[in-house]
């Protein structure tokens, strides 16, 4: 009875230590690496192509796009994903002014991602200056993840843990018992 015991508290003993150190590894959300137009540029009426390129594959649900011009007329496009990249195309031309393009993905973790890409437009006639370089902070996509927040699920290594404990408990308590007959 010794050994059965000895045998069962060894199984749970290295269950245990199997579970508590199962760790998950942490991932972090994907990141707008470029897009055209890049945030702050100036770009021409004309332009009606938009490409917005990811850190990794992003989920083809869940993506919203609205475009926002000069005027105050704010349009939800539907925008192409392929892999890291998304794309919009727009049937007209812009009206010159700034305008902003307000984006919401879902990266490849699960999670939401969004920012907002600001943009001139120009008269195609008249110089485009103040177009930001690599270095200016204006180059750079502005973007934000978006708080997660944890639903209620099951936490499994706790879970078997948990049941681990008893089980080893209960057959403790059952050998204890047997050997406490025989003595």
């Amino acid at each position: 009875m010794r050994a059965a015991f000895r045998r069962v508290l060894l199984a749970a003993l290295l269950l245990f230590g199997l579970t508590a150190g199962a760790t998950v590894p942490a991932t972090a959300h994907d990141l707008l690496v470029s897009s055209d137009p890049r945030d702050g540029q100036t770009i021409p009426a004309s332009q009606r192509a938009f490409t917005l390129t990811y850190s990794d594959k992003i989920q083809t649900f869940g993506a919203e796009v609205i475009l926002e011009d000069a005027k105050g007329k704010r349009r939800t496009l539907t925008p192409q994903i392929s892999r890291d990249q998304l794309r919009l195309t727009l049937d007209e031309d812009l009206p010159l002014g700034e305008g902003t393009l307000r984006w919401r993905v879902v990266s490849s973790d699960g999670h939401p991602i969004e920012g907002i890409i600001a943009f001139t437009v120009a008269d195609p006639g008249a110089s485009t200056t103040a177009t930001p370089t690599a270095s200016s902070p204006a180059s750079q996509p502005k973007t934000t993840a978006v708080p997660y927040q944890e639903q209620p699920g099951v936490n499994w290594p706790l879970l078997i843990v948990g049941i681990t404990a008893v089980a080893c408990g209960i057959a403790g308590g059952i050998l204890g018992m047997r050997m406490r007959k025989k003595d």
